[in-house]
């Protein structure tokens, strides 16, 4: 996590731990926008001076919120991409989606901080961004299904394409609208198809 001052004592790492997740708490529950130091830091039970001892601003705890839930992310999208699973790209595809959405549907937190309208798009760590994690598991999830591959950009590009679809899906419905994921579905398969249908045939 990018915090101002790495803890090593066990205290000091469980007060990070503590604020991060008074953090997450006030995003959840009342957006991004409440997660100012003087709220993070009253929920936490610890002192402003003691946030800013760990972290440099709000921004700087919210990079952490984001951070783990980065983390977090990553095994659920491993398993649904887990070799041997699926039969086409089509069936690997689906079940990151699911696992992604399930992950949304299950987190308020990320949801506020992935999708939601007042997040600084540089918010988060640049070298472990969210779009760049799943748009990474889609496209080892595909290898074995499609040899011959679609460019590595475009797995970003369809992540990046999705988020304001995920961000309709989840305006009105905490658990995400069925419809809504089905589109984007529809959405990725046409935009992987012309290149991974082509790739198998070849």
């Amino acid at each position: 996590m990018p915090h101002r001052h790495v803890p090593q004592q066990r205290r000091s790492q469980e007060r990070v731990e503590r604020i991060v997740d008074a953090a997450a708490e006030l995003v959840a529950d009342r957006g991004v926008a409440a997660a100012s130091t003087r709220a993070v830091a009253e929920r936490a039970g610890v002192s402003v001076g003691s946030l800013y001892r760990f972290f440099a601003d709000a921004d700087d705890v919210l990079r952490a919120v984001a951070a783990r839930h980065v983390d977090r992310l990553a095994p659920p999208l491993a398993a649904a991409a887990a070799g041997g699973a699926h039969r086409t790209w089509r069936e690997a595809l689906g079940a990151i989606l699911d696992a992604l959405v399930g992950y949304a549907a299950a987190e308020p937190a990320f949801r506020a901080l992935w999708l939601g309208d007042r997040l600084p798009a540089d918010l988060l760590d640049p070298a472990r961004p969210t779009a760049a994690v799943v748009a990474e598991r889609l496209r080892r999830a595909v290898e074995p299904l499609a040899p011959g591959r679609a460019d590595p950009l475009a797995w970003r590009v369809l992540v990046e394409a999705a988020e304001p679809v995920l961000r309709l899906a989840f305006r009105d419905d905490p658990a995400g609208r069925p419809e809504v994921v089905a589109e984007l579905r529809r959405l990725a398969d046409a935009y992987l198809a012309p290149a991974l249908d082509r790739a198998a045939l070849n």
